[in-house]
């Protein structure tokens, strides 16, 4: 039998993980009692992405042997995974007192800590892995994204140049780099990593964007690869980095929609653009509305269907999402969607033809008070709207601003970046 379990193992390793767990099942169905062959094929399952199934595994393997720390950090993966962040910090945690020594479990749990936006224990957990494992670029990659995402510059920039020096061509570490030295305000010195990392990587198309937006060379839209690629790396502590930033427009959009008590949205069909985790529906929860979800990042798109708001959320961009519609619908909302379209005719031609008659879409835009007409790209790759050019489109496409509201946006260094929000209706 231990045959039949290696050959399924090397299989798994070999990355040929649905074969994989057909061998896994088939060795349990000869060792029904196999703790080791449950565990393994849970994590096959956790690969697959089948949560349901992985959970149900290394429950399994949980009843034949409660002394295996690996079997409890597996399942607190599979928890966090599922978004159930308080059972996944039990899992770990009953890992590390069964295996203090286990630097994968010290890690995880720092992940957990950070999606919790407790900041010293994630701190914590991270340093004690890298006690265990010193020069581990996983580990010293999520101790960087956590001073990053709390905005402790110089100490993200320590850690993500220790990865660099561990693993000099791997493009991704000097990305890290150089997008920490960008919003730390160290532009020259976030142009020559970027370039560093175009030398590895010469098509990579977040380092060209970015390479664009630092040096002040203009474009119409952002590549979809860099969009897609920012936000799978926010993913899983997008809210917490959305929070740190002080970032509220999911709330300011039901506040503004609560001025008008004529607008019902009860059973009607609201298109949410760029949906992220699912904030923007989940405040708007409460009319009633039938909301479908449209995201680039597959790990977004995954988070926001476990929040259940949804009847459907695809992986796509505004404009293939929006032209495959095959029905009017009554409003689309874009929360801090704009910045990462540019020109924003196309979009404003299919929403014209995509809302009914008095349809709504509501849109924020990022203003930069130094530009006066259309669009920019700024140092940071998002780009900026002027007044005038929103406006400018509800005249061009048949749509007339019922409202409009100028806030902070989000925060950018030690600055809040001025932000409008929108309420157009189709004419």
């Amino acid at each position: 039998m231990d045959k039949l379990l290696n050959d399924a193992l090397e299989t798994h390793e070999a990355g040929d993980i649905k074969s994989a767990i057909d061998k896994y099942e088939a060795y349990l169905a000869h060792s029904p009692d196999s703790a080791e062959g449950y565990r393994l094929l849970g994590l096959a399952q956790y690969q697959e992405k089948d949560f349901l199934q992985a959970a149900s595994s290394l429950s399994r393997a949980l009843t034949l042997n409660q002394q295996d720390g690996r079997i409890y950090s597996s399942l607190g993966i599979v928890m966090r995974a599922q978004g159930n962040l308080d059972l996944a910090e039990k899992h770990f945690l009953k890992a590390i007192e069964l295996d203090p020594q286990r630097p994968d479990s010290h890690n995880n749990l720092g992940i957990v800590y950070h999606q919790n936006q407790d900041f010293k224990k994630a701190e914590k957990s991270f340093k004690k892995a890298l006690e265990l494992k010193p020069q581990s670029c996983p580990i010293l990659v999520n101790l960087g994204h956590l001073y990053r995402d709390h905005q402790f510059f110089d100490l993200a920039i320590e850690a993500y140049r220790q990865t660099v020096g561990l693993e000099p061509d791997n493009p991704r570490h000097l990305i890290n780099l150089a997008h920490v030295y960008m919003e730390n305000s160290q532009l020259d010195l976030a142009i020559k990593t970027y370039e560093k990392a175009l030398k590895v990587d010469p098509e990579n198309a977040t380092v060209l964007h970015m390479i664009n937006a630092l040096k002040g060379t203009q474009t119409a839209h952002p590549p979809q690869e860099y969009v897609q690629e920012l936000f799978d790396y926010y993913a899983d502590n997008f809210d917490a980095s959305l929070n740190a930033l002080g970032y509220d427009a999911p709330e300011r959009i039901a506040k503004m929609l609560e001025n008008f008590p004529q607008i019902d949205l009860k059973n009607k069909t609201v298109i949410d653009l760029g949906c992220g985790t699912g904030a923007c529906a989940l405040k708007l929860k409460h009319t009633g509305a039938k909301f479908y979800g449209v995201d680039l990042s597959p790990r977004m798109v995954s988070i926001a269907l476990q929040s259940g708001i949804y009847e459907e959320v695809i992986i796509a961009d505004a404009i293939t999402a929006l032209s495959a519609l095959s029905e009017a619908v009554d409003m689309i909302i874009g929360a801090d969607f704009l910045i990462y379209v540019g020109a924003c005719e196309e979009l404003f031609k299919l929403a014209e033809h995509k809302l009914k008659k008095g349809g709504l879409f509501m849109l924020t835009a990022e203003e930069d008070p130094n530009e006066t007409h259309g669009y920019k790209l700024q140092h940071s790759g998002r780009f900026s709207h002027t007044p005038a050019y929103m406006a400018h489109l509800a005249e061009q496409f048949g749509f007339k601003i019922i409202a409009a509201d100028q806030f902070p946006l989000r925060k950018q260094g030690k600055q809040m970046l001025p932000g409008k929000l929108y309420l157009y209706q189709r004419l």
